[in-house]
Order: structure tokens, then C-alpha cells, then sequence
């Protein structure tokens, strides 16, 4: 829609095979490449940079093997006009059918990034470089804005690449 942007953040150099990819996918926004990658973080050092450029009122981050729900774009823009001052967590499916986060808690395991939206103007915090980089980022950017209020909104946006085993 008019005014998305969408930033790929590519933790290498550029590839011929990106650029035409890039290309014909006609999307809003840049590719941009880290020359000095790859980063060995667990793409904390993508995001960051990400989050860093991005030019619009509100960030959503999404993981290269993942994939956004039909409908998710419309139910973020509704849910972002709805309290656009607010931390927002969408639930993610698995192709199990399991379902993040079991409860309103951000805890590591119940959160993900590509259910996190959070408002542009915030102090963000800072990505994690190990497996559970993304609760470190959720949490500490809740801690640094504590009179934000975090919502949690039960409809899955993205859907996880991988089946998980709940027990």
C-alpha cells in the first residue's frame, strides 16, 4: 500500500542472484547489503541496521524462512491504527497448527520477533546474538519504554517455516 516501505537486509555481499531477485519482486523500499557479513548473530547486526534506516511510523521484522498469513498486512494496519502508541504481539502459527504465545506473557518461548510490532518513534532495544535473540529484543525494548502499554492480539500474522514439538 502507499507508504509501506519494505527493507531486505541482506547479511552479505550483494549476489547477482539477489539483485535480480530484488528486482522482480517490485517492492516498496531497498535491498541493502552488510559488505562485512555475515555476522554470526543470529541477525541481530540485519535488524539493527533495519530498524535503524527504516523510515516508517511502525517496525515489523520478519525472518528470511517465514512467511506473513493472507491477510496479516490489513489486521497489523487495523490493530496499529487501533493504538498506535502501543507494543503489539500477534500470535504465529506453526504448520502443526500449534500456536505463540500461550499466554499475555514475554517470556523466552512465548514471543517471537515476527509477531512484535512496535511504534517507530520508541527507544527500541537491543537484539540478542544467540538462539533466543528475539525475546532479548522484545524485552529489553519493553524495559526501556515502561509507560508504553504492550497488547496482545489473538490472530496469527506470520507462520513459522519449521513444525515445533510443544512438549
Amino acid at each position: 500500500m502507499p507508504g509501506d516501505e519494505v527493507l531486505l537486509i541482506n547479511d552479505g555481499p550483494k549476489t547477482d542472484a539477489l539483485r535480480q531477485m530484488w528486482q522482480e519482486a517490485r517492492l516498496p523500499g531497498e535491498l541493502i547489503s552488510l559488505d562485512d557479513g555475515p555476522h554470526q548473530d543470529w541477525g541481530a547486526t540485519a535488524r539493527t541496521t533495519g530498524g535503524s534506516i527504516a523510515a516508517g511510523t511502525h517496525l515489523l521484522w520478519q525472518d528470511d524462512d517465514d512467511t506473513y498469513l493472507p491477510g496479516a498486512f490489513s489486521v497489523i494496519r487495523r490493530e496499529c491504527a487501533s493504538t498506535p502508541e502501543s507494543f503489539l504481539l500477534f500470535r504465529m502459527a506453526y504448520p502443526n497448527g500449534w500456536l505463540v504465545w500461550r499466554d499475555h506473557q514475554v517470556t523466552c518461548g512465548n514471543v517471537s520477533t515476527q509477531i512484535f510490532i512496535a511504534p517507530r518513534k520508541l527507544t527500541l532495544g537491543t537484539w540478542g546474538s544467540r538462539y533466543h535473540g528475539d525475546f532479548d529484543f522484545i524485552s529489553s525494548s519493553i524495559q526501556k519504554n515502561p509507560d508504553t502499554a504492550v497488547r496482545f492480539v489473538d490472530c496469527p500474522i506470520a507462520m513459522y517455516s519449521r513444525p515445533v514439538d510443544p512438549g
